[in-house]
């Protein structure tokens, strides 16, 4: 064997090894990490609700009703107490991570008050979150909605919603200003219609209602919501594996909750949060193989579907077939085939297409890391383009090579190639600067030239592949 030996030194900090008389390890670590500060957010898009100059106060009117509070913390656990329970009901969803706070109608000429604190962490660390909640009393000049928030659907044969007016004065009136959503009076009643929202994003309007004038004027806020057309995405749209299986993960996105269903019996598929894990069994047939996954989110008639395909490459010696690894969105990648071609190239995001030219490019829409495989004639290798993405040569296949020139010179984040072990080399005649300035190539595969009967040129093959420890006779 010829070797070529590197030497790295370096310097490691943070963590020092000992060896102790008896053969012992003493681990001596860095200063110790402070815990993570404890957080806590407690919030409510109900207008009966304000905070304003650090004051948090929540005012029923006298018919009583809930409001719901959302709770968010970095903590495990969290509580609350209410020193009015007899008045005041609150119920603690820690699933969801919500406080919901109920008062009945009241019948008495008092206002009734609580305080309602939550607590997050313990010991000094712990966080804190107080509202002061009181209720109007019997006979207060009010106008009450019920309910004081509604939602209208982005679309569908439905976008109505009413609320009903209460009102201790003779009459009452109501104002807003909005280009998408008509508001119209019925008796006791106010009726919310609105156009088609088109934008994946909701939106919003506030409408006042007014009664009384002067110094006795009442005022109440409807906040009417509209919610987004729903949509679903999935970052990369397409996974592919080669016949070696392995795991990849889909980032989904959605506005609304969404579901995943796939009925493969040969890739598993796992959910954490907004993130799906696909597991591929390793697979020795010949053909490749697509199923799909079903994501599916929406409410009512406002709903949106995504299947994204996952693929699997059969072990079949006549396909050449590489690794592209694609940094960000919308990226083109440019594939090595070149010299005399006419062939079929999978870039393994669903897209197939026949290709006649050297050097066919492809625009990736998603970031990800993608198989790539071309059948077909193709009689030259040839780098081009954005050398960086390939990062591994999967099988060599059988398209007629007759040259290796230039193959992957430039591919500095070319990891690894396999053997010839079908002969994909036998009417190759050079192989000069094949592999030049491939940086990061682990290995020299034994017996890769063994079918390289013809050719006569390896200059500068593995020139600046500093990353081979060694050279197989």
């Amino acid at each position: 064997m010829k070797r070529l030996y590197h030497v790295i030194s370096g310097l490691a900090g943070g963590v020092l090894l000992l060896a102790g008389c008896e053969g012992d390890t003493i681990v001596l670590d860095a200063d110790p990490v402070a815990p993570e500060a404890t957080t806590l957010s407690v919030t409510s898009d109900n207008p009966l609700y304000s905070a304003q100059e650090g004051r948090r106060t929540l005012r029923f009117k006298t018919p009583g009703g809930e409001v719901v509070f959302s709770v968010e913390t970095n903590a495990e656990t969290w509580s609350y107490t209410n020193d009015n329970e007899a008045w005041l009901a609150v119920e603690q969803n820690e699933y969801d991570g919500t406080l919901t706070l109920r008062a009945q109608r009241n019948e008495e000429a008092s206002e009734p008050a609580a305080e309602v604190v939550v607590t997050a962490g313990e010991g000094s660390g712990a966080r804190t979150w107080t509202v002061e909640v009181v209720q109007n009393a019997a006979g207060t000049p009010e106008i009450v909605a019920t309910p004081n928030r509604v939602l209208i659907p982005a679309c569908g044969s439905l976008l109505s919603a009413s609320t009903e007016i209460a009102c201790n004065y003779e009459d009452w009136e109501f104002t807003q200003s909005c280009d998408w959503m008509l508001v119209e009076r019925q008796q006791d009643k106010l009726v919310f219609t609105a156009d088609e929202n088109t934008s994946s994003e909701s939106r919003q309007v506030e409408v006042k209602l007014t009664a009384g004038y002067g110094d006795r004027s009442i005022s109440e806020t409807v906040v009417v919501e509209q919610d987004g057309r729903a949509f679903v995405r999935a970052l990369p749209e397409a996974l592919s594996f080669d016949y070696r299986g392995g795991t990849k993960t889909i980032a989904v996105s959605s506005n609304f909750k969404w579901n995943h269903a796939a009925d493969a019996k040969w890739f598993a598929v796992t959910r954490e949060n907004d993130v799906l894990t696909v597991t591929v069994d390793p697979y020795d047939g010949e053909q490749g193989r697509t199923e799909n996954i079903s994501l599916t989110t929406g409410v009512g008639e406002n709903t949106a579907s995504l299947e994204v395909a996952i693929t699997q490459m059969g072990v079949n010696d006549k396909y050449l077939r590489w690794k592209f690894e694609i940094p960000s969105d919308n990226a083109t990648a440019t594939a090595m085939i070149a010299g005399e071609v006419d062939a079929e190239i999978n870039w393994g995001d669903g897209t197939v297409e026949t290709v006649t030219t050297a050097n066919p490019t492809h625009v990736y829409a998603t970031a990800g890391s993608y198989d790539v495989e071309v059948s077909g004639k193709v009689t030259a290798l040839k780098s081009a383009g954005e050398k960086s993405y390939v990062v591994e040569v999967l099988q060599w296949g059988q398209t007629g090579l007759t040259s290796m020139e230039d193959a992957f010179n430039g591919c500095m984040n070319l990891k690894s190639i396999p053997s010839d072990t079908a002969h994909s080399f036998d009417g190759v005649t050079t192989f000069n600067e094949a592999f030049y300035d491939c940086q990061t190539l682990g290995a020299i595969p034994a017996g890769l030239f063994d079918n390289a009967t013809r050719a006569t040129d390896f200059t500068s093959t593995f020139h600046f592949c500093h990353s081979i420890p060694e050279i197989p006779e």
